[in-house]
């Protein structure tokens, strides 16, 4: 079980949620979905990797939560003003209480 002493930020999850209005057209937006869960956050490494097809100077960020099914695949978290996309879960340490979560940095111009 991670130590409550070591989550010392706390982050919001936004997940996607889509409509169709009467017309047939796909309508969405991100709504938060848990607010204000406590975390510990990493900066784990950044270089040059694909964002959005193309070749880019990446940011990766580990957030580690108690563990949680708030958390999926396809949401972004809120910290720090910044959205970060969810690029994978590790769940094997779901025994011990613990939730990696590996995010990067979503474009600032995507907001």
């Amino acid at each position: 079980m991670i130590r409550a002493g070591l989550l010392d930020e706390v982050a919001d999850v936004l997940r996607y949620e889509k409509s169709v209005d009467e017309y047939g057209a796909d309508h969405g937006e991100w709504k938060v979905v848990a607010e204000g869960v406590p975390c510990q956050v990493s900066h784990r490494r950044s270089g040059f990797g694909e964002i959005h097809g193309e070749v880019g100077y990446t940011y990766l960020t580990a957030f580690t939560f108690r563990y949680t099914d708030a958390v999926k695949e396809y949401d972004r978290l809120e910290w720090d003003g910044r959205l970060y996309q969810v690029e994978g879960i590790d769940r094997s340490l779901r025994r011990y209480g613990e939730l990696p979560v590996t995010c990067s940095l979503v474009d600032l111009n995507e907001q």
